[in-house]
């Protein structure tokens, strides 16, 4: 009972965590009419130690995490709904890496995480291409980012 609490304390934490450092940055989104995807790359440093172990992420200065959240827009407010999405990172020379993300579905909160390491000043473009259920269009998403490890 009490590792089952554990898990879901934990998974709290993290949603509680992720949208605490989205509001602190700047906000990351795409409107698309009927969906807006919001996206965001954060040092796991931010996690508190105990979430970084639960989700299985290394916290370190050079790993980072993605986040991806898929809403579908409703009249008041919106509702997270299920996708598929995957992404492609390369920096200024053409290397590619791979991100690897896995759902979370927490009932009222569904998103999208993955760690990847970095370099200090690197600088990474990202593409997103999000296939929201029921769904056969993909909504492709942009954006490059300057990581400090230091």
């Amino acid at each position: 009972m009490l590792l089952f609490y554990s898990r879901i304390h934990m998974r709290s934490l993290l949603l509680l965590l992720i949208v605490l450092v989205g509001s602190a940055q700047a906000e990351n989104s795409r409107n698309f009419g009927e969906y807006t995807v919001h996206f965001q790359a954060v040092p796991t440093t931010m996690l508190p130690p105990a979430v970084a172990t639960a989700q299985g992420f290394v916290r370190a200065k050079n790993m980072y995490l993605l986040n991806v959240t898929v809403i579908k827009n409703n009249q008041s407010t919106g509702t997270p709904v299920t996708a598929k999405v995957s992404v492609q990172a390369r920096d200024l020379i053409g290397k590619t890496t791979q991100i690897a993300l896995k759902e979370v579905d927490q009932g009222d909160a569904i998103y999208y995480i993955g760690s990847f390491r970095v370099s200090n000043e690197d600088q990474w473009r990202f593409k997103l291409s999000v296939t929201p259920e029921n769904s056969t269009s993909a909504l492709e998403v942009s954006w490059e980012q300057k990581f400090d490890t230091l």
